[in-house]
């Protein structure tokens, strides 16, 4: 029950529980997802074809093209993320499909090496800022009980856009080129563009952190709350109401106060490791199984089946992290080693390579949309795009490392069975750092210091500074 005087946000989203206005946006959000994964997988699958077209003696010549949109990605995070702190989430998403959308589009008309690196950077400028903002706005509408679930459903858009586009270029690619796919790949984030302006609410936390108008709030509660409240109603946040508007910031130094240091090295640390380990194969899977002498048809569903083992591994997540916290994130990196490492001796068989990719989907991107669902938790809401974008910024340094590698390993032609052995070494990184994050998580649940608890990050915002 409330006091119709003052109802506190947070509270109210919690007891008011799952809505069809949750339903509705995360949805929404995960088509806005599904073009982000679509983009982000497109040049793994036009990259056969154009190794082909252009006639490229040495794959390894790929490796900065696939880095440039990783480095784009980077620098989009903890820009747009700071856009989004500042500006509104729905901004920072429009401003990033456009970004997505226009680039993309241009890479269809691309002639020379230099302009797909060029265009795949800024490219990636709109691909980074989509993630901390979508599961930043997609948190904060979400009970406690039901956040973790609710931010995996939007976020499985991406495995569904690497499928997309892996079925998309199995049909499509032989008949009119690698092109069809950056030129779907840029009409669709337009589109978004345009229904995220039109349709897309703004993050309720993040207007009442900004003391954006009570009337401006008081319409959206309208959108999900079942309690009708009297005209003057006051809505507030906890985490900001006892310490005033919310703060500018100009560092990330603050990620490193008293209470969330820990959180926020093993965040980086499982960031790091994990995107190294799926940017490495998912971007030169394609190739090493046509070195592998794997059908072109046989390689593009089995990497779709990669994504949808992806999908199943983050539903499969999202329940046991909102009811038993990380510990499931340390069973995905333990398994991923022997799972990932085994790939490349499945190739004879059609069966075993597909139940081989979907185990190492399972486990790669069950690993990604569990970590994403945490850190939407750990950080408050003044600060929490912001927050995520340098964690999604810091998992890119792996992303980039990723490719960079993969392609230096597979211009020394070594059997594939051996690289897929090295593409598994990330994980073990990434193992460690769970541990780290488990303890972490233990230990701000147990003082209060969790955003999805009873008591918001006081103490990040006393130091924020």
């Amino acid at each position: 029950m409330f006091n119709n005087d003052r109802v506190e946000i947070s509270a109210l989203i919690d007891e008011t529980g799952l809505t069809k206005f949750n339903i509705g946006l995360t949805v929404f959000g995960f088509f806005v997802m599904l073009f982000d994964g679509y983009d982000v997988s497109s040049l793994a699958f036009a990259g056969p074809s154009i190794i082909k077209t252009w006639h490229l003696a040495n794959k390894a010549v790929l490796g900065p093209i696939f880095s440039a949109s990783l480095f784009g990605m980077m620098f989009g995070a903890t820009i747009l993320g700071w856009i989004g702190d500042r500006a509104g989430r729905k901004i920072a998403v429009a401003a990033a499909c456009l970004i997505m959308g226009v680039a993309s589009m241009a890479c269809s008309m691309s002639t020379e090496l230099w302009q797909l690196v060029v265009l795949r950077f800024v490219t990636g400028l709109g691909m980074g800022g989509l993630a901390p903002n979508m599961i930043s706005l997609v948190a904060e509408y979400a009970p406690k009980r039901f956040r973790a679930t609710m931010v995996i459903c939007m976020y499985t858009g991406i495995t569904f856009g690497g499928a997309v586009v892996g079925a998309i270029a199995a049909g499509l690619v032989a008949a009119y080129g690698w092109q069809v796919l950056f030129f779907i790949g840029g009409a669709g984030p337009l589109v978004m563009a345009l229904l995220v302006a039109l349709f897309m609410p703004e993050s309720i936390k993040f207007l009442a952190a900004h003391r954006s108008g009570q009337r401006r709030i008081a319409a959206l509660v309208s959108r999900f709350a079942k309690t009708r409240f009297h005209p003057g109603t006051t809505f507030y946040l906890v985490d900001e109401a006892a310490d005033g508007p919310a703060k500018r910031i100009i560092s990330p130094a603050f990620l490193f106060s008293k209470g969330l240091v820990l959180a926020t090295l093993s965040l980086w640390i499982c960031m790091a490791g994990g995107l190294m380990g799926y940017y490495f194969l998912m971007n030169w899977t394609p190739i090493l199984f046509e070195q592998a002498h794997v059908a072109p048809s046989v390689a593009a569903l089995a990497t779709s089946i990669f994504q949808i083992g992806g999908t199943v591994g983050g539903l499969s997540l999202s329940r046991l992290i909102d009811r038993r916290g990380v510990g499931a994130i340390a069973v995905l990196f333990l398994a991923a080693v022997p799972i990932i490492g085994s790939v490349g001796l499945l190739t004879g068989s059609k069966p075993l390579l597909f139940a081989g990719m979907f185990l190492a989907g399972f486990c790669a991107l069950g690993i990604q949309f569990g970590i994403n669902a945490i850190a939407s938790i750990v950080y408050p809401t003044y600060c929490r795009t912001y927050a995520m974008g340098w964690a999604f910024a810091v998992g890119r340094v792996g992303a980039i490392v990723g490719p960079v590698v993969g392609g230096l390993i597979v211009g020394l032609d070594i059997p594939i069975h051996v690289i897929f052995g090295v593409a598994a070494f990330p994980f073990v990184i990434g193992l460690i750092g769970s541990i780290m994050l488990g303890r972490a998580y233990s230990t701000m649940a147990a003082s209060g210091h969790l955003s999805g608890g009873n008591v918001e990050m006081t103490s990040a915002i006393s130091c924020s500074n």
